[in-house]
């Protein structure tokens, strides 16, 4: 679950400006659209959303991409091997580039620390970082003599 949350920290979409081609290797998340939908659907499965991968080249026709991961309309995700596909220009809605985001990891991670410390120190691990126990207040005993 940590690894999901640093992942999903790492990386936040930023849409491209218009006209402007990404690079081969840029990691892309194309939102498509319900042309899109329709013909994908016969190959990818229906409802699609969202499709992120890297760039392999960007084809007069559309993105080749090496698809990572496919998210569905209802919230879903497929994870995919890398298998490379062709989206053509007619079936994008938006183009974004995912870009590493420093500050999102930083909380990210500073969370993930302090959670881990705050159950080191309470004993929630079965052990603890604590001194000795202190004295039962039920014990019963009021008085404790030591004898040498």
């Amino acid at each position: 679950m940590g690894a999901l949350l640093s992942a999903l920290a790492c990386y936040r979409p930023h849409p491209l400006a218009a006209g402007v081609s990404p690079s081969e290797g840029t990691r892309l998340v194309l939102q498509v659209n319900d042309i899109g939908r329709a013909e994908l659907g016969r190959t990818m499965g229906p409802e699609i959303d969202r499709i992120s991968g890297r760039l392999v080249a960007r084809e007069v026709a559309g993105y080749r991409i090496a698809v990572e991961e496919v998210r569905r309309l209802r919230g879903e995700v497929q994870v995919w091997a890398g298998e490379r596909i062709l989206v053509a220009d007619p079936q994008v809605r938006t183009v974004s580039e995912l870009r590493f985001d420093r500050m999102r990891t930083t909380l990210v991670a500073s969370a993930g620390v302090g959670g881990f410390a705050f159950l080191v120190t309470r004993g929630l691990f079965g052990f603890s970082l604590g001194g000795t126990d202190p004295v039962p207040t039920d014990s019963g005993s009021l008085l404790r003599v030591f004898v040498p």
